[in-house]
């Protein structure tokens, strides 16, 4: 699933991916990779622009496209993920090793990026806001000069600015970064099988 997120720096404090309730997405998957299904999750109205900055027009030509194939209709963010309480979807985080919810949040658009958010409730308005709807943990691994804390896996030491390059290189190796956009791709299992990661 594409995510979205302007700030690179925080994901080491991300506690969930956002989607929103009333948008429209849609699950596409493509040619098998490593044995395993791989399945994008996209706002409908961002399909096209995605497929675009990822450099994959060919393989995102909704109209014909044989590369991938779309699964179902589209549907509902709130039929993806559960409201406040709920059992909740389990995505992988791109870093560590463990997994973040899928939630909901009203702060999500369709407008710019994928119509998935990275969520650090440690480090925005919003993401606080609806980390307190869903009782997320308010982390916040870097100090008062902007520099990660040294027990933050990956990034100890390092001022939160030089860690933008970081979380890109670690993501372009991981293969989960467009080098030409702010955004990083994580994983989701669903019921049918497990996405790439």
């Amino acid at each position: 699933m594409p995510i979205w997120t302007t700030t690179p720096w925080t994901l080491p404090a991300n506690q969930a991916v956002a989607l929103n309730a009333e948008i429209d997405y849609m699950l596409f998957e493509g040619p098998p990779r490593n044995g395993q299904r791989a399945l994008i999750v996209v706002a409908e109205p961002l399909f096209s622009a995605v497929g675009k900055r990822y450099g994959l027009a060919a393989l995102f030509d909704v109209q014909g496209s044989s590369n991938y194939a779309v699964r179902g209709n589209s549907v509902k963010g709130a039929a993806l993920t559960g409201a406040p309480g709920a059992a909740l979807t389990q995505l992988k985080h791109p870093f560590y090793a463990r997994t973040v919810p899928l939630i909901l949040g009203e702060h999500v658009s369709a407008e710019d990026g994928t119509g998935a958010v990275h969520t650090a409730p440690g480090h925005g308005q919003e993401d606080f806001a609806v980390g307190q709807l869903y009782g997320l943990a308010v982390v916040n691994p870097v100090d008062g000069k902007g520099v990660f804390l040294p027990d933050t896996e990956q990034f100890a030491g390092q001022h939160v600015w030089k860690a933008n390059a970081s979380c890109h290189r670690y993501l372009a190796r991981a293969r989960r970064c467009c080098w030409r956009t702010p955004r990083c791709a994580t994983a989701i299992r669903t019921a049918g099988g497990t996405a790439r990661r």
